[in-house]
């Protein structure tokens, strides 16, 4: 089942395998892709995305949301097979957004300042490399069993807090 319009505020049947969002604005509300067949998600014009809404999508492998700035708690938890993700202009990453996931091979978030709790619990394949050059600030477990080979934050990491942080 493809859809290419459609109320991102509602909650979508399990069949749901490809989304064209390249003329929908806005934000994914919660839980609405909850554990469905997706296995691709491609915008230049989502930019927030609610507790949950792509949670459990266990096909899912490519996330490119070009105008994303805001993504809410676990929004791609236990998405097992993800593998790349982008998001570009993402300003604001909440807890437990990816826990998880733990093929994932590449992530890019230049924008994000800082990483919350457990972001990155329990994620990644044994050569995730995460580009996150801007990050100054990584919270207590952000990065808490994360198999990350390799790690690109700000020269200015000034607040590593809590335990765990690696």
């Amino acid at each position: 089942v493809k859809l290419s319009s459609f109320d991102f505020n509602k909650t979508f049947p399990t069949t749901i395998e490809e989304i064209d969002t390249t003329h929908m604005f806005g934000n994914v509300g919660p839980s609405a892709f909850y554990n469905t067949a997706l296995s691709s998600v491609k915008s230049d014009n989502l930019t927030s995305i609610e507790d949950y809404a792509f949670a459990n999508c266990g096909a899912l492998s490519n996330i490119e949301l070009n105008a994303l700035t805001t993504c809410k708690k676990y929004a791609f938890a236990n998405d097992i097979n993800l593998s790349t993700i982008s998001f570009p202009n993402a300003e604001f990453l909440q807890d437990h957004i990816f826990d998880n996931c733990t093929n994932i091979t590449n992530l890019s978030i230049e924008k994000c300042t800082s990483i919350k709790g457990d972001t990155f619990a329990n994620c990644g394949a044994d050569n995730l490399s995460i580009y996150a050059p801007m990050v100054s600030a990584v919270l207590t477990s952000g990065f808490r069993n994360c198999n990350a080979e390799y790690i690109k934050l700000s020269n200015d990491v000034a607040i590593l807090s809590g335990n765990n942080a690696f």
